[in-house]
């Protein structure tokens, strides 16, 4: 475990409890520190050595692919977006070797993950605010994203 890493989790942790109070607040996510991020997760995945290039390059490609799907069909807001491709590059610097079937496993089940925990907290939002939830509501990704990445980094220091 370097220093960097640890740098890197804090800075993580401490933008995600923000992203997350400014996503049920106002249902804005200030996204520069959120790229600021994505861009140095991935440069320690590459020069910490841990993921071979040829993944990593594969893997960056499909994640900038589902970024630009949802932000060009408006699935999701902007942030998150662009949370999406922090949780990929949190997820790509704490992987060891090649990309794996079992990878791509355990990022479907984490972003199912996400769903349900912001569609729990939406709920809880919409019966604080007595009012309902319905398919267009607009309900807070950035919690559901928090509590995964920061499993993940969890996952890191353990390993």
């Amino acid at each position: 475990m370097d220093m960097f890493f640890v740098l890197l989790a804090v800075a993580t942790g401490i933008y995600l409890v923000l992203a997350t109070v400014w996503d049920i607040k106002s249902r804005e996510i200030y996204t520069f520190p959120c790229n600021l991020l994505t861009v140095l997760w991935i440069a320690y995945a590459f020069f910490s050595g841990n993921v071979e290039v040829k993944s990593m390059a594969i893997y960056i490609m499909f994640f900038i692919g589902l970024y630009v799907a949802f932000n060009a069909t408006k699935t999701w807001g902007a942030g998150d977006s662009d949370l999406l491709l922090l949780f990929g590059s949190v997820y790509l610097a704490n992987m060891d070797g090649a990309f794996s079937l079992m990878d791509i496993s355990s990022q479907c089940i984490a972003l199912v993950v996400v769903l349900l925990l912001s569609a729990g907290i939406g709920f809880v939002e919409a019966k604080i605010k007595k009012t309902d939830l319905r398919r267009d509501s607009s309900i807070a990704i950035a919690p559901g994203y928090a509590v995964v990445i920061i499993g993940i980094i969890i996952g890191g220091f353990i390993s």
